[in-house]
């Protein structure tokens, strides 16, 4: 919270909201005692549905700004993040979504059997030096994105189906979103100098765990896919395909055997998602069958 405070651009110019999601710490006390000394409009609001989602969407109903950025709370901003933010969107007026570069802060080093192809999987976005127009699938991701409020009028707020819920490492709620812009015909745009650091906890820095993120991708993959089919069905098989014939490559390489671990972990929580509508479909039926014979 306090690189948000100590952003460069003036501090009349932007609020910062606070979304608590269901903490059960300090959080409350920490944040109004630091908005008793910000120069900077700090509000403390309480969101009891457990959900990235649910947390995102009550941020947006609560900021009064025209332009909606949202920083997760293991993130720091750099300190001319937002106006880096508000210059793109002057320079780009017609933009309905602008993300930033997102760059790692390791607890001690990189791990040496974590490449760089992989860092996706941690929140790390780097899509080159300059300004670029992004198209699905590639996104900025949540820790570092922003959108003029009228977009929320015009494309929705976020899916509660998608986002971090508990222990769920659900995803693509930033992908389902940013997809319904862009079949609306919005522009998404990439700007290098929106940085933000992510702040990598210890705990993620396992293979156990990168496993379980790969997982739960599958999973939100899936899901996506189904309720999305029609706009991308092409492109989805031919992504599915890229992901296999990446392998052989990949496997004389640094992080070869983890990619194909997790391409494995991937389409195992496809097939979950499969099998979970399959069977909610098969006992719709069989329910209905029952109340037409009775």
């Amino acid at each position: 919270m306090e690189s948000l405070i100590d952003q460069s651009l003036a501090k009349e110019e932007y609020e910062i909201v606070v979304v608590d999601n269901g903490s059960t710490d300090q959080t409350k006390d920490v944040v109004e005692e630091l908005a008793r000394k910000s120069a900077v409009p700090m509000r403390y609001v309480y969101e009891e549905n457990i959900g990235l989602s649910h947390a995102r969407n009550r941020g947006i109903r609560e900021s009064a700004g025209e332009i909606v950025a949202f920083i997760d709370d293991d993130a720091l901003a750099d300190p001319d993040w937002a106006s880096a933010l508000l210059s793109a969107y002057e320079q780009m007026p017609d933009a309905m979504c602008i993300g930033g570069k997102v760059i790692p802060r390791w607890p001690s080093a990189q791990p040496r059997w974590w490449p760089n192809s992989l860092l996706s999987y941690l929140g790390i976005v780097d899509f080159g030096l300059t300004v670029r127009r992004l198209y699905y699938p590639r996104y900025p991701f949540g820790v570092n994105i922003s959108f003029p409020k009228r977009v929320f009028t015009q494309v929705g707020l976020f899916s509660e189906h998608y986002g971090r819920n508990g222990r769920f490492l659900l995803s693509h709620e930033e992908t389902e979103f940013c997809h319904r812009i862009e079949r609306q015909g919005g522009r998404i745009f990439y700007t290098p100098g929106a940085v933000v650091t992510h702040v990598i906890q210890p705990e993620r820095l396992s293979r156990r765990w990168l496993l379980r993120r790969g997982y739960w991708q599958g999973v939100s993959a899936a899901r996506f896919e189904r309720e999305h089919r029609r706009q991308i069905n092409q492109k989805s098989h031919a992504l599915r395909l890229r992901d296999l014939l990446m392998v052989f490559p990949a496997w004389r390489e640094k992080g070869g055997f983890l990619y194909l671990c997790l391409v494995v972990a991937e389409r195992l929580g496809r097939m979950r998602e499969f099998l979970i509508r399959k069977s909610h479909g098969v006992w719709r039926g069989v329910r209905v069958r029952r109340r037409g014979t009775s």
